[in-house]
């Protein structure tokens, strides 16, 4: 069974209702030609007083976190663990790690906007 998708009657902004040959309405969106320059403008607007904000995308989230971005970090902490030799030094410095790696905002914003449960049932 295949689903039809309705096609809107009306303008949602003035109402209007649409001509049999759809001449009046604006192409895949459910507002009619004047109502659409009218939205337009106001969003262009918008964007030049940069009231329009665009978040960050997955790919720009992910740049600082990215390993070939994070080696120099890797490396000062391998350095770092190579020295520790007592075990209570060891389980000190990755405590300490560990905290640091909590307080880190930006981490838990890219953790928390990632789909990984999806992508991690779609492998099961």
């Amino acid at each position: 069974m295949s689903y039809k998708k309705e096609l809107s009657t009306q303008c949602r902004i003035c109402g209007v209702e649409w001509n049999e040959d759809l001449s009046n309405k604006y192409p895949k969106r459910a507002v009619c030609h004047p109502c659409h320059k009218i939205e337009y403008a106001e969003r262009k607007e918008a964007y030049k007083n940069n009231e329009f904000k665009r978040g960050l995308n997955k790919a720009e989230k992910y740049k600082p976190f990215k390993i070939s971005n994070r080696k120099h970090i890797h490396k000062a902490i391998n350095e770092q663990l190579k020295k520790l030799k007592d075990r209570s030094e060891i389980r000190q410095f990755l405590s300490k790690r560990f905290d640091e790696l909590l307080e880190d905002k930006a981490l838990w914003d890219y953790l928390n906007d990632t789909d990984i449960l999806d992508k991690f049932n779609k492998e099961k």
